[in-house]
């Protein structure tokens, strides 16, 4: 899922293949995630630890409260992706305003994603990142939104202005 990859933010209207939104290893990641889900626990933090380099991306250990699992992260020419298949491209790459794809999400349903700025502010409590990709998910009416910062992957996320996930903290391991 992550590589060594710099802090300098993206601050053009085109980034290349070449920038990475691969987490840096060096470092893990805290999150908060509104899990939005029918139960009695409704959000929850949780913490990214790198875990090892494999054949299907960088693996990184997921824990909280809840529990454990795994997640991968891998980036190619065409795109930046998570999740344990490649079949979910969040991200298209080289880096344009206005370019859309379809992909598929984690539900195994069919989801349309667009760039709609390269220039957004993706506010979290951990730091303000300037120049955030910003990705619309479906269509505009539905005001869902991620946004992907160079070296730490997507920092953001809101749906109708709710929060339902953010960069927390960033720990040196």
């Amino acid at each position: 899922m992550f590589a060594v990859i710099s802090e300098i933010c993206i601050c053009t209207t085109e980034a290349s293949a070449k920038t990475s939104y691969i987490h840096n290893a060096k470092y893990s990641y805290g999150y908060y995630l509104d899990l939005d889900m029918n139960t009695s626990v409704k959000e929850s933090n949780y913490r990214y630890e790198y875990a090892e380099n494999t054949k299907e991306g960088t693996m990184w250990m997921i824990s909280s409260a809840m529990g454990g699992s795994f997640s991968y992260e891998k980036q190619t020419a065409t795109g930046y992706y998570e999740w344990q298949t490649t079949k979910s491209k969040l991200l298209a790459l080289p880096v344009k305003k206005n370019k859309q794809w379809t992909t598929i999400n984690s539900y195994d349903e069919k989801e349309t994603r667009k760039i709609v700025s390269t220039k957004a502010n993706a506010k979290t409590p951990y730091k303000t990142f300037p120049n955030a990709i910003k990705v619309q998910i479906g269509k505009a009416s539905a005001k869902h939104y991620d946004y992907f910062v160079e070296g730490y992957g997507k920092v953001l996320e809101t749906e109708n202005g709710k929060i339902k996930y953010q960069l927390i903290q960033r720990y040196k391991d």
